[in-house]
C-alpha cells in the first residue's frame, strides 16, 4: 500500500492528511486526480457559500445577532453574539452525512482516498466539537439539507437553544451575587 501526504492551508492553520491511494487492478498503476480535478477541488469555497448565506438569514429571521466565520479553534460558520453558542453548517458530502460515502459505495475512482478523507473529516469534527464543549461551548451542527429544506426546524432549535443559553446565564449570575 502507498501513500502519500496532502497538506491542506486554511487562514490560520495547516492540516495534514494521509491517504492510500486505490490501485488500478488494469495496470496495477495507482489512480492519481488529473489536473480538471485538482482545479475544480480548488474552486470549492470554504466562506461565503451559499448554505452560509441560507443560515444567515435563519438567524436573522431569529432574530440573533451573530458574528461570521469567529477566528476560533474548528472554524465555526457563526458566533451568536454575548452567547456561548457556535453554529456550524456542514455539508452532506464532505463532512460524511451518508453511509455509502462513508464506506466507499459512492465512488468509482479513488475509492480509498475518498473514503480516508470522508472518515477523517467525520473524526475530525467529532474531535473539535468535543474540545469546544469542553470550554463550555454551546456546539450546533447543522447538515445542508436541514438549512436549505428545513430552515424552520433549524430556527426552531436555534430559538430553543438561544433560549436555554440564556436562562444558563442568568441562573449563573444568580449563583454569583
Amino acid at each position: 500500500m502507498a501513500y502519500v501526504f496532502v497538506t491542506l492551508k486554511r487562514e490560520h492553520e495547516a492540516l495534514s492528511f494521509q491517504f492510500s491511494l486505490a490501485m488500478s487492478s488494469r495496470n496495477n498503476s495507482y489512480i492519481v486526480s488529473s489536473s480538471k480535478i485538482t482545479e475544480r477541488m480548488r474552486r470549492i469555497k470554504s466562506k461565503g457559500t451559499g448554505l452560509e448565506h441560507a443560515m444567515e438569514q435563519i438567524l436573522r429571521r431569529a432574530h440573533l445577532k451573530f458574528k461570521r466565520q469567529p477566528k476560533m479553534l474548528g472554524h465555526p460558520d457563526f458566533q451568536i453574539r454575548g452567547t456561548n453558542i457556535l453554529v456550524f453548517c456542514d455539508s452532506s458530502f464532505w463532512h460524511g452525512r451518508c453511509q455509502k460515502e462513508l464506506d466507499g459505495r459512492a465512488f468509482t475512482i479513488n475509492k480509498n482516498l475518498w473514503m480516508e478523507k470522508l472518515q477523517y473529516n467525520k473524526k475530525r469534527d467529532a474531535r473539535i466539537s468535543r474540545l469546544l464543549r469542553q470550554q463550555s461551548w454551546s456546539v450546533q451542527r447543522f447538515w445542508d439539507i436541514d438549512i436549505l429544506n428545513n430552515p424552520n426546524k433549524v430556527e426552531s432549535r436555534l430559538k430553543r437553544v438561544f433560549i436555554n443559553s440564556e436562562d444558563k446565564s442568568k441562573n449563573d449570575q444568580a449563583k454569583r451575587d
